[in-house]
């Protein structure tokens, strides 16, 4: 609002009343400026200017300053005339509601001129009033791009709840949505972690996670996962999902501090024979139905890494085609336990059965020979509101391990394949239960079968190389679990996990046999939906199957200690 003097202006008579005062001052200024008298004189008037200007130039008042903001803390939980920070970090200037802007206005063109200097672009995002036309805004009258972003972020969650919904009939409302890229869906989620060995036993290996780079000597920050979902149905018939991850680490890359590579996880399309979204193809490189905690995203599950001997497949994906079978009453409680926050495993059928390559994620295949997978598994809500789900799974395929030198005593051996044409026999079955932490909650799955395995290292000479052959494997977990619901502090998840397996390590190089009996103790912490914390002790007793642990008695040592771990984690 522009201010104009309503007298004769009192710094000169030049001015007559009407006149803005932001001309007076240029007019006065300009005067100043221009008389032939010293720089003292001049700046003695500029401080007179200053003190004259200031009951004229008056600033509307201040509105009291907005309630202070804690994830998960409501603002009527303060004590009455309390804020969390002091006054002075205060600001005064509130946000001012953005104006609704009609739906055609948002288009892509308009928004692609707009583009500019991203530093430009970077400061105008971290200063309260945008530019108007800038990136944030549709156009120069509006601000609904920016509100957009508020509101879609207001509304993030689990991005494994999205997908479930997704996957569910009636789940998405595409009502008065003409086009195909009108029904997108982009989310993601990103996890930083930071891990302490507080002791391992010097005797034995040193510190060593193969799920987790971090855990081990001179690691600190570490960026687990940063994955963006592209998602959507292309019609009544087809569903998309492409998943890439911006924190992979790759195999063979001699630099260990080779991290945060781009790699494709999933991508596939689901054919919808029905309408009713029952029965469904899925054709692409998607997770494998085997194990629930493999199938459980990674974004809504507790325990910081999955059990090992239930991770079948290499990052639990495959490439191949998957028929899955989920009647109604079945979609309805994917999706109920995932909106209730009871973190379930998504929608992978009552009945799934399919074929795939065997090799893991990103892989080719490396013996023109397909694994074959089948899985029932089925939730049920008791009479008493109670949701539990059982199964049970199996798989079958040859497969082939990778392959490296052993040097035992400075004299390096490479282990031979006892079918190395064909691969070797590969083959398991799994039972799971799941009793939903509706407070509390338990979760059980444990797996046998036959699986590549390294022969024991003690007797080996020219003559009598290691060799890689099918063996003896079993493994499994039992996780409880206990949902705390606040009003002040957002959702905590107290959590307690005992894992234990022994076989062929099928994922490192030459498949080593491995013991594993961990204890997990943690607690996630989510502030709010978009934000979570998650701390937990881990009681290690694993084998260092890195192939740089010493060998002792015939295998490789293993790695005994505490750790201490934590993560962050958002969802956008």
């Amino acid at each position: 609002m522009a201010l104009v003097h309503t007298t004769t202006c009192g710094f000169h008579g030049s001015c007559a009343p009407g006149t803005s005062s932001l001309r007076c001052c240029r007019l006065f200024v300009h005067s100043l400026l221009a008389t032939g008298r010293g720089p003292g004189y001049r700046l003695a008037l500029l401080f007179v200017l200053i003190a004259a200007a200031a009951p004229i130039v008056r600033a509307a008042p201040l509105e009291p300053p907005p309630a202070p903001f804690l994830p998960g803390i409501a603002p009527i939980a303060l004590p009455a005339g309390e804020a969390v920070f002091p006054p002075v970090f205060d600001h005064a200037y509130p946000l001012r509601p953005a104006p609704a802007v009609p739906a055609d206005q948002a288009n892509p063109v308009r928004l692609v001129n707009q583009i500019q200097d991203p530093a430009v672009e970077t400061v105008d995002e971290m200063t309260r009033f945008p530019a108007p036309g800038s990136g944030r805004t549709v156009d120069r009258d509006s601000e609904s791009f920016g509100e957009a972003l508020r509101q879609r972020w207001n509304a993030v969650q689990d991005p494994a709840i999205e997908t479930v919904d997704e996957q569910t009939v009636g789940g998405n409302d595409h009502t008065g949505e003409r086009e195909w890229y009108e029904k997108l869906n982009i989310r993601g989620y990103t996890m930083f972690r930071i891990n302490s060995t507080l002791w391992y036993d010097p005797d034995g290996a040193g510190p060593y996670h193969p799920h987790d780079k971090s855990v081990g000597p001179d690691n600190h920050f570490f960026i687990r996962r940063c994955r963006l979902i592209f998602s959507g149905d292309l019609g009544d018939h087809l569903f998309f999902y492409i998943q890439p991850d911006f924190a992979s680490n790759l195999a063979g890359v001699s630099d260990p501090g080779a991290i945060n590579y781009g790699q494709l996880r999933d991508c596939y399309g689901d054919v919808y024979l029905t309408v009713d979204k029952v029965h469904r193809v899925r054709v692409g490189q998607s997770k494998i139905p085997y194990g629930w905690d493999n199938m459980q995203s990674s974004s809504n599950r507790l325990p910081l890494d999955r059990c090992d001997f239930l991770n079948e497949t290499k990052g639990e994906r495959g490439l191949g085609v998957i028929y899955y079978w989920t009647p109604d009453y079945a979609q309805d409680l994917y999706k109920e336990v995932l909106d209730e926050g009871l973190k379930g495993s998504g929608n992978y059928g009552v009945f799934a059965v399919g074929c795939y390559n065997g090799q893991g994620n990103s892989i080719l295949d490396q013996n023109n020979n397909m694994h074959f997978v089948m899985r029932l598994n089925s939730p049920y809500k008791l009479t008493n509101g109670q949701i539990i789900e059982a199964g049970v799974q199996a798989y079958t395929g040859n497969f082939v391990p990778a392959i490296a030198p052993i040097t035992i005593s400075g004299t390096s051996y490479t282990p031979k394949v006892v079918s190395p044409s064909n691969g070797v026999l590969d083959q398991r079955i799994a039972a799971t239960f799941v009793y939903y932490p509706q407070r509390l909650g338990v979760t059980a799955e444990w797996n046998v079968g036959l699986g590549p395995q390294l022969s024991n290292l003690a007797d080996v000479s020219a003559t009598n190389p290691p060799t890689i052959s099918s063996q003896p494997l079993n493994g499994g977990y039992v996780l409880v679990n206990y949902k705390a619901d606040t009003d002040r502090f957002g959702r905590l998840f107290p959590y307690f996990r005992w894992q234990s397996g022994r076989g062929g390590y099928l994922w490192e190089r030459n498949s080593p046999f491995a013991y594993i009996g961990e204890f997990d103790l943690g607690l996630e912490w989510q502030f709010t939906p978009q934000m979570e914390l998650t701390c937990e002790y881990d009681w290690v007793n694993r084998t260092n199957t890195s192939g740089k642990a010493p060998i002792i008695n015939g295998q490789f040592a293993q790695f005994m200690g505490d750790l201490l771990r934590f993560q962050f984690q958002i969802n956008y």
